[in-house]
């Protein structure tokens, strides 16, 4: 159930996950992460999570695997 109190909020994130001896992997490719300080063969993952505000309260709503063809799709004119 979500709870819709002043305390909730949203956070989206998107992070970079290390996959550099998965290269068979379609979904892998070169991209830049923050951690790494440059560039790594990874998997682009986007969360969104709800929390209440309070320590341990959080529930994830939805995942994304982002690739190069979804972004050309998304950004395409």
């Amino acid at each position: 159930m979500i709870d819709d109190s002043p305390n909730s909020h949203l956070i989206i994130d998107y992070s970079v996950q290390d996959r550099g001896y998965a290269r068979s992997i379609e979904m892998v490719k070169l991209q830049y992460s923050g951690t790494e300080g440059g560039l790594v063969c990874g998997m682009g993952i986007m969360n969104l999570i709800l929390t209440r505000g309070e320590a341990g309260a959080y529930c994830p709503l939805d995942f994304r695997i982002y690739t190069k063809e979804i972004a050309a799709k998304v950004n395409a004119p």
